[in-house]
C-alpha cells in the first residue's frame, strides 16, 4: 500500500509488487486418515479410504489457494520434494521411487524446478488425503515444481483450470474434473480454462460466481477447522553472511559455553581491523579469519574466551540506509544525526537505473521500515519521487558505453574541442531524461555555437542604448517573453523534461537577437541577460558565469543566486488566435484580445466572411466558445 505513495515509474512499482509477490487466498487443510491403511489403487479414487480415529496416525497437509472456488475441481495434492511429511506418509511400495526422485530434484536449480517450458515431473506417494468438502480421496503426489519456500509447500492441483496441473495429470493419467464455466465466452487455454465463471459440479455451490463462492466456501472450511483465508509472499530470507574482508562486521561472539551471542549495544559498532592481507583464507573462511588478535575476544555474557564471527555482511546491508548519513556525515555519536534527518529526510528525489529495482530499492526500502518501527526515524519511505535515467549508446557498435567493451566516448577529448558547457548542454538535449539515446558528434556543434552566440550578444547589447528612444510596446513584448522562459525553464526543471528546457533558452536567444535592432534600453537588454544567465547556469555553468560577472558586472557567483520568478499576468499573450468551427468543421480564425468578453468573441465569429458563407442563411442553434482556443458555430 505504501508504494501507492510514492512518485515512482509504475513498471518499478510493477517490480516490486511482483518481486514481494502478495497473494490473498485460502489455507485449505487436507487431512491423512492411516496412511499405511490408505495404499487404494490409484485406477480407483472414488474408493473410500479406510478411517482409523487414533490421533497418532492422524496427519494433515495444509494447502494454499487463490482459487478456492476450484475446490470440487482438486484430483490431486502436490507437495515439495522437501517437505517435513514426505517421510511420513509415503508407503513400503512407493519407498524406493520416492527416494530416487528427491535425489534428482536436489540436483535441480529452482529456475529448472519451476520453468513452464520443461514437462513437470513428479512420483505417487502412495498415499491420499480426504478431500474437506467431499470426503473423497485425492491422491498425494512429491513434484519438484513445488517450492517449499512458497506458501506451505504443497498445493492441490485443479487440472480443468490450471494449465500447469493440466499438463500433470495427462503425464499421470489423474482425473480431469471442470468446476468452473465460463459466462462471457472465454476460450480454454492449453486444454484448460483458468478465469473465472460459474460453479458446476460443485454441490451446493454450483451456480454461484467464482467471487461469491470464494467467500462461501472459505467460511464454510473455516467452520469445520479445515481452511482460513490466509495471505502469502513470495519473498524469501536474505542471506547477508559473505566470506570477504571487505564488509560490516557481523556483531555476533561465538561462546563454546553460551552459544551465538550478540555483541552488547555499547560495544558496537564492531569495527573491521586494519590488515595488508584481504586474499580468501584458502578454506572457504573469510579473510577475518585469519586474523588471530581480532576473532579472540571474551564473551559478553560468561566472560569466557570466544571467538567473532568472521563472516562480513552483504554491501547491501550498509548500502541500504546511506543517505541517512548525507544529513550530516559528521556525526560520530550514532550511525546518524537524528536531529538533522529529521530536517533533510526523506529523500526528496532518488536519481537511478531500473536495475536496482528489486535489490538496493526494495532493500533500502525494508531497512527504513525495520527503522521506523523501532523509532529511530519518524518516515516510512525512504525516497519520495524517483527517476530513472535512460542510457547513452556508443555510435562505434551501438550497445550501452561500457569500459569493459572499450566503445566510450571520452569526455575529455569532448571538452577539449568543444568546451564543458557545450558537452553538458548536448548531453541533456540528446532526448528525455529516461530515454535510451546514441551518442552523435555532429550535434554538439550546434551546442558550441549557442554558447557562442549568447557571448556575443549579452557583450554587444549590454551597455546598450536606445537610439530612438524606448518604445513601450516592444519593452511590454520584451518583459512577457522573459517571463514567459521563466516559467517555462522553471516547470520544464521540476518535471525532469531538461532536453526541452535547453530548447526553450534556444528559442529565447534567437527572440534576443530578433529584437536586438529595436528600441530597447539598457536596463531591459541587461534583465534579460541576467534571467538567461541563471536559467541556463546548471546546464552551462561556465559561460553563465562569464556573462553575470564579467559582462554585467555582478561580484558574487551566479550559482549563488536565487531562482528567477515571474508574474503570472505577463506570461500571457496580449492577444490570442482562436479557431473558428461550423458544425465542427474549421472555417476561419480570429485574431482576439486575451481579454475579450465572450458575447464580443462569438460575434467576431460570425461576422467572419467564410464563415458567412458556411453558415449561408441557416439557423444558429448555439455558439460553444472553448476560451482562448476556439469557437463552435452549430447551424
Amino acid at each position: 500500500a505504501d508504494l501507492d505513495t510514492l512518485n515512482w515509474p509504475e513498471n518499478i512499482k510493477a517490480m516490486q509488487r511482483n518481486w514481494i509477490g502478495r497473494s490473498t487466498g485460502t489455507e485449505v487443510v487436507f487431512e491423512i486418515k492411516n496412511p499405511q491403511m490408505a495404499q487404494i489403487s490409484q485406477k480407483n479414487e472414488s474408493q473410500s479410504v479406510p478411517s482409523v480415529k487414533s490421533v497418532d496416525d492422524s496427519f494433515s497437509i495444509r494447502t494454499f489457494t487463490t482459487r478456492v472456488d476450484t475446490l470440487f475441481g482438486v484430483t490431486f495434492i502436490a507437495i515439495a520434494p522437501e517437505h517435513p511429511l514426505v517421510g511420513r506418509i509415503v508407503t513400503d511400495g512407493q519407498q524406493t521411487s520416492v527416494s530416487s526422485y528427491i535425489e534428482q530434484a536436489k540436483r535441480k536449480t529452482e529456475i529448472d524446478r519451476t520453468s513452464t517450458e520443461k514437462v513437470q515431473t513428479g512420483v505417487f506417494t502412495g498415499t491420499y488425503a480426504m478431500h474437506p468438502l467431499t470426503g473423497q480421496p485425492v491422491p498425494i503426489w512429491v513434484a519438484d515444481y513445488v517450492l517449499p519456500s512458497y506458501g506451505s509447500g504443497a498445493v492441490m492441483g485443479v487440472p480443468a483450470h490450471d494449465s500447469r496441473d493440466f499438463a500433470f495429470a495427462q503425464t499421470y493419467g489423474l482425473s480431469i474434473v471442470p468446476v468452473i464455466a465460463p459466462t462471457n465466452g472465454e476460450a480454454e487455454t492449453d486444454g484448460c480454462f483458468a478465469g473465472y465463471g460459474r460453479l458446476i459440479n460443485s454441490a451446493q455451490f454450483s451456480g454461484q460466481s467464482s467471487e461469491e463462492a470464494m467467500a462461501a466456501i472459505t467460511a464454510v472450511l473455516q467452520a469445520q477447522g479445515q481452511g482460513e483465508p490466509q495471505v502469502t509472499y513470495k519473498l524469501r530470507d536474505w542471506l547477508i553472511s559473505r566470506q570477504r574482508y571487505w564488509g560490516a562486521p557481523i556483531p555476533i561472539v561465538h561462546c563454546p559455553a553460551c552459544g551465538p551471542v550478540p555483541v552488547p549495544e555499547a560495544d558496537l559498532p564492531v569495527l573491521l581491523p586494519d590488515t595488508d592481507n584481504f586474499a580468501p583464507a584458502g578454506d572457504g573462511r573469510s579473510p577475518l579469519a585469519r586474523i588471530d588478535e581480532w576473532v579472540n575476544t571474551t564473551c559478553p555474557q560468561c566472560g569466557g574466551p570466544a571467538q567473532r564471527e568472521t563472516d562480513t555482511m552483504d554491501g547491501f546491508a550498509c548500502s541500504s540506509w546511506y543517505f541517512l548519513r548525507f544529513a550530516n556525515p559528521h556525526y560520530d555519536e550514532g550511525p546518524f544525526d537524528p536531529v538533522a534527518v529529521r530536517r533533510w529526510l526523506p529523500v526528496d528525489t532518488y536519481v537511478g537505473g531500473a536495475e536496482h529495482a528489486v535489490l538496493h530499492l526494495l532493500y533500502a526500502r525494508f531497512w527504513t521500515k525495520v527503522m521506523a518501527d523501532a523509532g529511530l526515524i519518524d518516515f516510512v519511505e525512504p525516497f519520495t519521487e524517483l527517476r530513472n535515467q535512460g542510457v547513452l549508446s556508443s555510435p562505434l557498435d551501438g550497445r550501452r558505453m561500457s569500459k569493459s567493451r572499450g566503445n566510450v566516448i571520452t569526455p575529455d577529448e569532448v571538452i577539449a574541442q568543444h568546451g564543458t558547457d557545450a558537452l553538458r548542454l548536448y548531453v541533456v538535449f540528446l532526448g528525455p531524461f529516461d530515454a535510451d539515446v546514441t551518442w552523435d558528434d555532429s550535434g554538439i556543434r550546434g551546442m558550441t555555437r549557442f554558447v557562442e552566440r549568447f557571448w556575443h550578444l549579452a557583450a554587444e547589447k549590454s551597455d546598450a542604448k536606445a537610439q530612438r528612444g524606448k518604445d513601450k510596446e516592444v519593452e511590454a513584448a520584451f518583459a512577457r517573453a522573459r517571463h514567459k522562459i521563466i516559467k517555462r525553464i522553471t516547470q520544464e526543471m521540476e518535471d525532469f523534461r531538461f532536453n526541452t528546457a535547453v530548447a526553450g533558452l534556444m528559442e529565447y536567444l534567437n527572440f534576443l537577437y530578433d529584437m536586438r535592432d529595436e528600441a530597447i534600453g539598457r536596463d531591459t537588454w541587461r534583465a534579460a541577460f541576467g534571467t538567461m544567465s541563471r536559467l541556463l547556469a546548471p546546464f552551462a555553468p561556465f559561460i553563465a558565469e562569464e556573462v553575470w560577472q564579467a559582462v554585467l558586472g555582478h561580484s558574487e557567483s551566479v550559482h549563488r543566486q536565487p531562482w528567477p520568478t515571474y508574474e503570472a499576468a505577463l506570461t500571457q499573450d496580449e492577444a490570442i488566435t482562436m479557431v473558428v468551427q461550423v458544425n465542427g468543421k474549421v472555417r476561419d480564425r480570429i485574431v482576439v484580445a486575451v481579454d475579450t468578453a465572450v458575447n464580443v468573441v462569438q460575434k467576431t465569429a460570425v461576422s467572419c466572411p467564410n464563415v458567412q458563407a458556411h453558415i449561408n442563411g441557416q439557423a444558429i442553434r448555439k455558439i460553444i466558445v472553448v476560451p482562448q482556443k476556439l469557437v463552435n458555430i452549430v447551424v
